[in-house]
């Protein structure tokens, strides 16, 4: 059994920490809203005062949190130390979080002889209870082996992208990819539909060729076409990741034509005060 400390008990960090309280581990977990707090309390969590009273005696350290700023007030503006952390703990980091953080705060652990993983995931809140989430991981291979049976009852995919810094980088890529189809579908199924043509049999058509995508199989299927906006991933999050693709591209002198225009229009959402809502209801807003 395994002393976790857990930070950030959100719509997907509270399911995830559930799923190590299953594994028969010592989880403590801190997160800012007390109704959090009590859910993970009633699953048999032990609740801490404070993110750093999550770090006293844990062997494994996760964070996940709604960016990266947040982690590295934690570990860099707190001043945390060696004296900090048990021999040996391994710190993960599973927000979804700016490579160049990311990069900052390994050298940091680093330089005081902590191991750390960035191991943001995919997949939805639902796969999240489950424990069958896509976790991309960057890090040593060795540390990998240490955390894989942690990381394993949170998920049923973990893919080692590379060195320190690399599953943060693919996790970007990645929402970079979903956050501007996202649009493209919205715009391709409000053109179906004024054109008159039979949505469910557009997106049948659509899965048998290569326009087919994770939003025409399960997003917009389970929740736009539904008329239900409950957020899965929030327009306000996919702006968020979006705009942390962009700035990343630029940094490496790589154009974000398409990236930039669509952020456009995740703005207009959000400053429609739309952002709580999920991200599919771009359907909506691009009906004209």
């Amino acid at each position: 059994m395994a002393k976790i400390g857990f930070i950030g008990l959100g719509t997907m960090g509270l399911p995830m920490s559930i799923n190590l309280i299953n594994g028969d581990h010592k989880v403590t977990g801190f997160d800012k809203n007390p109704d959090k707090l009590s859910a993970f309390q009633r699953a048999g969590g032990a609740v801490a005062k404070s993110s750093l009273e999550c770090i006293e005696d844990a062997q494994f350290i996760i964070t996940m949190l709604p960016q990266s700023s947040d982690v590295y007030e934690i570990l860099i503006n707190n001043k945390v130390t060696t004296n900090s952390f048990l021999p040996g703990t391994i710190f993960i980091d599973m927000t979804t979080s700016h490579p160049h953080t990311t990069d900052k705060l390994h050298k940091h652990l680093s330089k005081i002889n902590i191991e750390m993983l960035d191991a943001p995931v995919g997949r939805t809140s639902t796969m999240a209870a489950s424990g069958k989430l896509l976790i991309m991981v960057g890090g040593t291979k060795t540390t990998l082996i240490k955390a894989e049976p942690i990381l394993n009852l949170m998920g049923s995919t973990i893919v080692h992208c590379g060195g320190a810094g690399m599953g943060s980088r693919m996790k970007i890529v990645n929402n970079y990819m979903t956050t501007v189809t996202n649009l493209v579908t919205a715009e391709t199924l409000n053109l179906c539909k004024k054109s008159g043509l039979d949505i469910d049999l557009a997106l049948k058509t659509m899965r048998q060729t290569t326009a087919t995508n994770g939003h025409i199989d399960k997003s917009y299927p389970a929740r736009a076409l539904q008329n239900n906006y409950d957020p899965i991933f929030a327009l306000e999050l996919a702006y968020k990741d979006l705009q942390i693709g962009i700035d990343l591209a630029e940094k490496i002198g790589t154009p974000t034509v398409l990236g930039k225009e669509a952020s456009k229009v995740y703005k207009t959402g959000i400053d429609k005060g739309l952002g709580k809502l999920d991200w599919t209801y771009m359907y909506e807003l691009l009906k004209g």
